[in-house]
């Protein structure tokens, strides 16, 4: 089979879409892939003289894969944590209705933002009852300056354990139709209830654990965008720019220049994404060229550099995608292998889908795919037959 890995991808998309329309036990979905896992090896061990034993077998390993899908959205809905926020709110353990007292971890910097500030906290516990409630989840809390608002404690840095008192709820939909699903954008960007900071006072520090690597990484990004805020005292609406170009944040952006770069069709220059990546890892190739670099050594150096500026952009998927088809090309270049590009793109599609299957209902996701497929699948071939010669 030329492009295994595309067939293996819509065998485990298809998976995931019956475990949404079906949903079943995971031990159900674990017995089925299994069966087609055992059915698949006997054929091709015990019947190789059959004529058509290799399609046979192949149909039992795309169930097994399906399964597999399939196994993983049940996964995926399973591994939830009982004291999720969430699931305490829906429980009637927390009462969203009154301000309560939530403890946690900043997740990053203070966002400095042209209203005010944001503050986005991974929790740990919540008063409730007159009780400490252990708890999970994300926490964001918006903070609007005042003439009579005392300021929150400055010099906040991600990982720094505070204590909040705020009147936090899930984030709900508008219903209108076609309205934007916050819900669902908040959700993917693990933020579980939101809340608005009445006084800075209300917002206290309790202590500086040491930071884990995420929290050093999101330390960085806060430092960068506060440098490129200095660079561009007298130009706000350059840094602004800058910062969307460069660290993808795109607060202080003004709506007519984002409205400007849409109609010259450079929108994607103003978004971080595939393109940033890909002009990051030609650059860095072409320095360890000029340097005499093995090819090894190019490709580690590219890695390198491109896992730390995922880890300082942070958790946005575009990014994610276009890193994880970057470093499987980065990987069999030292092994002078051939790379088909439909393969590599499947392949990325596969490990984030068995990761997050919930993920394949993202529009994100789908319209990455749908433009590179088109790309490496109708485009690059017409090329080749047409122009290339």
């Amino acid at each position: 089979m030329k492009l295994p890995a595309l067939w293996i991808l819509a065998a485990l998309a298809a998976g995931i879409e019956v475990a949404e329309r079906w949903p079943a036990t995971p031990k159900l979905w674990a017995v089925v892939a299994a069966c087609g896992v055992l059915a698949g090896g006997i054929l091709a061990a015990g019947f190789p003289w059959w004529r058509h034993c290799a399609v046979v077998a192949w149909f039992f390993a795309l169930v097994a894969w399906a399964a597999v899908g399939a196994l993983a959205a049940g996964v995926e809905k399973a591994t939830v944590p009982a004291n999720h926020v969430a699931r305490l709110i829906a429980a009637g353990r927390v009462d969203t209705s009154i301000a309560l007292r939530w403890r946690g971890r900043l997740r990053e910097d203070p966002l400095t933002l042209p209203w005010g500030q944001r503050f986005e906290i991974d929790l740990e516990q919540v008063e409730a009852a007159g009780a400490a409630v252990r708890t999970a989840g994300g926490l964001r809390v918006n903070f609007y300056p005042g003439a009579r608002v005392a300021e929150p404690p400055a010099g906040l840095r991600a990982g720094d354990r505070v204590e909040i008192l705020v009147k936090a709820r899930p984030p709900r939909d508008y219903l209108d139709p076609g309205a934007f699903d916050v819900k669902g954008f908040l959700a993917r960007e693990k933020i579980d209830v939101i809340g608005s900071l009445r006084s800075g006072e209300l917002l206290q520090l309790v202590d500086r654990p040491p930071p884990t690597i995420l929290q050093r990484l999101a330390r960085a990004r806060g430092s960068l965008l506060a440098r490129l805020d200095s660079l561009f005292v007298g130009h706000p609406k350059r840094g602004a720019v800058a910062r969307a170009m460069l660290l993808g944040d795109r607060s202080f952006v003004d709506s007519s220049v984002v409205l400007a770069f849409q109609k010259t069709a450079a929108y994607h220059v103003l978004v971080v994404a595939g393109l940033h990546v890909g002009a990051l890892v030609i650059f860095l190739w072409w320095v360890g060229k000029r340097l005499r670099f093995s090819m090894l050594g190019i490709s580690v150096m590219t890695l390198l550099a491109l896992t730390a500026y995922v880890g300082i952009v942070q958790d946005r998927p575009p990014i994610m995608r276009a890193a994880l088809m970057a470093a499987l090309y980065l990987c069999a270049r030292p092994l002078f292998r051939r790379v088909e590009l439909l393969n590599t793109i499947a392949v990325v599609a596969l490990v984030l889908l068995t990761w997050k299957p919930s993920s394949l209902g993202d529009s994100s996701f789908q319209l990455s795919f749908l433009a590179a497929g088109v790309i490496a699948g109708l485009a690059l071939p017409w090329m080749q037959r047409s122009s290339a010669p």
